[in-house]
């Protein structure tokens, strides 16, 4: 069944990522009885619906935490905006303004509800009892799998999250068309289809890619962490023969006097693609781990090769690296391109 959740806002921010996985995942918290014993674990199926002006990224982000991407997928976040000026609305028939129509929806719901799904169900146990639950199932299935064909064919690159996503709205646009079928909506049957379409094509935009939400977050999470601590924690790498030679394109740019703490890694002004100079930023193990931190490293790391901002080393992910007046030490060398800015040219 639906279970419909009034202001997301009043959840306290440190447990709704747990609350998006015990809803979805349709298992209670195990507790314990009055004599100790474990009481029966409660168990459901349900579609849940929320309100509220934050979502759930924006709760993790003042809870100080981060949003995975299994709790995107199962919370998924629509804008409360249908983009005609109408706040929630596309129209809003014969009423002037749309808080006016808000408020005949809300008296009218109070006064009519739940007569269309006691009907729907009537309807579909007499269907199953007629067809059987296997041959219903699989009708189900298989229009669930044309409208999911028909929404992804322009991403064919779609990862698994976005396709779970979209199977989701599948089954809602499936159940409307059910529904129509059954004489309880007054729709055309194509409009389910269209509406969910809608609704998904607008979490998508909302989302901003069609990959996997983990990709992004490496390089995200990457690029923030080089960006916020910049020279407080990745050292400069002279190199001696460098010493005070005259400002060349050789020469580190200048750069404030001051101890790195609680060092990162490195940075190093030097040749890059089309013998350019850059700075390359070289990251310890620890250091790494720190910025991906809440990611599975050993994907993002793979991830950020493939993007073309971790350079590998010959037989590792990581190379081992000589800085000036320190032991060897295996480092993940980083482009400066992964900043977004022309960092070469400083």
């Amino acid at each position: 069944m639906l279970l419909p959740l009034d202001e997301i806002g009043q959840l306290d921010p440190r447990e709704a990522g747990e609350v998006a996985y015990l809803l979805s995942n349709g298992q209670g918290k195990a507790r314990a009885s009055r004599t100790g014993g474990a009481r029966t674990v409660a168990r459901f199926r349900i579609l849940f619906l929320s309100t509220g002006e934050l979502g759930l990224a924006d709760l993790n982000r003042e809870a100080g935490k981060a949003t995975k991407a299994g709790q995107e997928v199962r919370f998924a976040d629509l804008p409360a905006d249908a983009g005609h000026g109408q706040g929630l609305f596309e129209h809003v028939h014969d009423h002037d303004t749309p808080d006016a129509f808000a408020r005949h929806l809300r008296v009218v719901t109070g006064q009519y509800f739940g007569a269309p799904l006691r009907a729907f169900l009537h309807r579909l146990t007499e269907d199953l009892a007629q067809s059987g639950n296997e041959v219903v199932q699989d009708r189900l299935r298989v229009r669930m799998g044309d409208i999911m064909r028909e929404w992804l064919q322009s991403y064919p690159e779609a990862s698994g999250q976005v396709r779970s996503v979209a199977a989701r709205f599948a089954m809602v646009a499936a159940a409307g068309e059910l529904a129509t079928q059954y004489g309880l909506t007054g729709w055309d049957q194509d409009t389910p289809a269209v509406m969910a379409g809608i609704c998904f094509e607008a979490w998508l935009a909302e989302r901003g890619t069609v990959g996997r939400r983990e990709d992004e977050q490496a390089v995200a999470q990457l690029r923030d962490f080089i960006a916020k601590n910049g020279e407080a924690r990745f050292e400069r790498w002279v190199d001696p023969a460098q010493g005070d030679a005259a400002q060349s394109e050789e020469s580190q740019p200048p750069g404030e006097r001051f101890r790195t703490q609680n060092r990162a890694g490195w940075k190093r002004w030097m040749k890059g693609d089309g013998g350019r100079y850059e700075w390359r930023y070289f990251l310890t193990a620890e250091g790494m781990s720190e910025a991906l931190a809440g990611l599975n490293r050993r994907n993002a790391v793979q991830t950020l090769i493939e993007t073309g901002y971790l350079l590998p080393g010959k037989a590792k992910n990581s190379a081992v690296i000589s800085p000036p007046g320190h032991r060897n030490v295996r480092a993940y060398e980083v482009k400066a391109s992964i900043l977004g800015t022309e960092e070469g040219d400083r």
